[in-house]
């Protein structure tokens, strides 16, 4: 009787295949993952731009803004590759709203737009 003690080429060959399958899908999540890291912090990034953004339009008077703001493009200096968009819509005499987009291109990496919008009251 013959005792065995090795595996076979067939037994090597699929175990092979099934661990270069586990191991493919393991690096294809994990770049996935990678790229909506970055793309989370293309958009946060585009949202902190429009916040300030915001926070400026603020700091003016209000018969200030819409000469200041409306239909500017704004290109921050940091970081580089976004660019704000302001419309100022005159509501009525008492109320204006804002409305900041931001765009990125970063490396050919094509986003947004992301959009704040925020109401300014003349007191």
């Amino acid at each position: 009787m013959r005792c065995k003690k090795s595996f076979t080429l067939w037994e090597v060959l699929i175990a092979a295949f099934i661990l270069a399958f586990c191991v493919t899908g393991f690096f294809y999540g994990y770049i996935i993952s990678a790229q909506f890291e970055k793309d989370i912090n293309y958009r946060n990034n585009a949202i902190l731009i429009a916040e300030d953004l915001i926070e400026q339009i603020r700091g003016f008077s209000f018969y200030d803004i819409v000469d200041a703001f409306d239909g500017a493009v704004i290109i921050p200096e940091y970081p580089q590759g976004y660019r704000g968009e302001v419309e100022i819509d005159v509501i009525n005499q008492k109320l204006l709203e804002a409305n900041v987009v931001v765009f990125w291109d970063i490396n050919g990496n094509t986003g947004g737009p992301v959009e704040l919008i925020t109401y300014i009251t003349n007191k």
